[in-house]
Formats: C-alpha cells, structure tokens, sequence
C-alpha cells in the first residue's frame, strides 16, 4: 500500500490493550444544544459547533473548562469546527465555509471559497489550507490560502456524503465518509487522486482526527462510539474508547492524547483522559 514517507514510517503509539482500560471521561462547560464539531489549540482550549444555538463557542481551559464564551453566532446549519496555530477558527455551515479571525477578539468572520453545497467537516494544515468536507456535493475540497481562499480543489473520488475531514503534517486527507460508512485517506502522492479505506466496522462515522503520531480517532455515530485506528498493522486495528456516548459527531485529539469528542444528543462535550487509557501505551 503506497503512501507518502511519513504515512509508511508511521508507528502507533497507542497499543492494542488501549480500549480494554477503563476510561475516565469529564464533562466540560455546560448549555450546549446540539454540539456537533469540535477542535482544540495548543492551550487545550476547546471551540464548539454549538448548532442547535447557531453559535460557536469556546471553552477555556484555564479554570478547568467551565468559562465559555461566544465567539460568533446566527449560523446556520454549524457542523463543524477547526482551529489553527494563531487561534483563528474555521467553520462549516450550511452553503460556506468561514473564518473568525482571533485578531480583534473573534468579531471579523470571512468567507472563505465559494461553491459549496453542504459542508460538514473542516480542517487547517500549518500553512492555512482549508480543506473541506462538503456533504452536499460527495466531495472533499480544499480552499488554497495562497490567493486569498478564492482557489477551491476537490481531492480524491468516490464518496458519499462525507461528514469529516482531518489533515497530517504531510498533506495527508483523512475523510469519515459518512453514508459509505467508512473512514478514508486521500493521499498526497499522487496530486490527491489515491483514496484509500482504513479500518472497518463503522456505521456513519461523523467525526475525525489524526495526532502527531497517525493515529486516526473517529466519532462512530451511529454505534455511539468513540473509537481510533491503529496505524501499526496498516490501519486494520480499531480500538473502542470509552463509553456512554449518545450520537457523537465531532472529534478532536490534543498533544497529550486527550479525545474531545461533541456528544450531540447529550448536549455535552465531553474528553476522554489519556491518563489511564493511553499513557502507559504512549510512554512504552
């Protein structure tokens, strides 16, 4: 199977024991309605797709994650979320993607690209494409931030209605096609046209996430389930995460191994700790 150098060197830090442990899972914030996305900075701050309130929200960690604050709102249709390094946040809602600008205190928002039909995942490499999971035209795209995001690209093939989108150091795409129930890479080699399948046993994976070490978490929705795959092997081992989830959809995964996950029927955003799940994995 061919991949980009990273992709094939790639070694799974968390072990295959990871989903036996007990799990410790926290609620963090309150008054969510409908969360559907959810993204985290390098300062373990946690932004929402809040989509029942049409808002996206923040939940500061400092404090211990129970200050939540509004960064915009009358949305429609907020599915998704993402984050870059400079804290500016990336929104999928219905018809458009946007951006809320950090600088001035989250009040300018941009509309980024043009032509989309519903986009429901988001992500942000570190040179600023945008890349896109756009439900409403089975497509994956990405939004060039050279130019100003006026360029959009579709990447890859054969998807149907895909609800997530995740992106690695190397260029990598990583897709949770929702109706195929499956979870896929795009990968970079190749000018994106190589689509490859990842794990099995999904029914509707909603949510997405990669680390810094290939590991692939998914908000599996429709089995209430928050599960990763493995990369050692190949991407053939899936491990369940914890348990108790009510239609996850979004998923997000911070330097540590800690798992946000927007647990939508709850109402609730909750994170899985890595302490006691995967840090004897992560430590060997």
């Amino acid at each position: 199977m061919k991949r980009s150098v990273r992709f094939v060197l790639a070694i799974g830090l968390i072990g295959s024991a990871a989903g036996s442990k007990a799990a410790t899972i926290i609620t963090l914030g309150s008054g969510f309605k409908g969360p559907t996305g959810v993204a985290v900075d390098a300062s373990g701050n946690v932004f929402v797709a809040d989509s029942l309130n049409h808002a996206v929200k923040e939940i500061v960690a400092a404090g211990g994650y129970k200050t939540v604050n509004t960064l915009g709102t009358g949305f429609s249709g907020l599915r998704g979320v993402a984050v870059d390094a400079s804290g500016n946040v990336f929104i999928a809602q219905a018809g458009a993607v946007n951006e809320i600008l950090a600088a001035g205190g989250y009040t300018t928002i941009n509309t980024l690209g043009s032509g989309f039909a519903f986009p429901y995942g988001v992500a942000v490499d570190a040179g600023g494409n945008v890349f896109v999971a756009d439900a409403g035209d089975n497509a994956v795209k990405e939004i060039l931030a050279a130019g100003g995001y006026t360029t959009v690209n579709t990447l890859g093939s054969g998807f149907n209605q895909p609800y997530g989108v995740a992106v690695d150091g190397s260029g990598n795409v990583f897709v949770a096609d929702a109706v195929n129930s499956a979870v896929k890479v795009i990968l970079a080699i190749g000018d994106y046209t190589w689509v490859e399948t990842l794990g099995s046993g999904f029914t509707i994976p909603s949510g997405i996430a990669i680390d810094a070490s290939d590991n692939v978490f998914v908000a599996d929705t429709l089995n209430d389930a928050v599960k990763v795959i493995l990369p050692a092997g190949g991407y053939t081992t899936v491990n369940t995460l914890g348990s108790g989830f009510n239609y996850p959809s979004g998923v997000a995964v911070d330097a540590s191994g800690n798992v946000f996950v927007a647990d939508t029927n709850s109402n609730t955003v909750k994170e899985i700790l890595a302490e006691g799940i995967f840090r004897d994995d992560f430590e060997g």
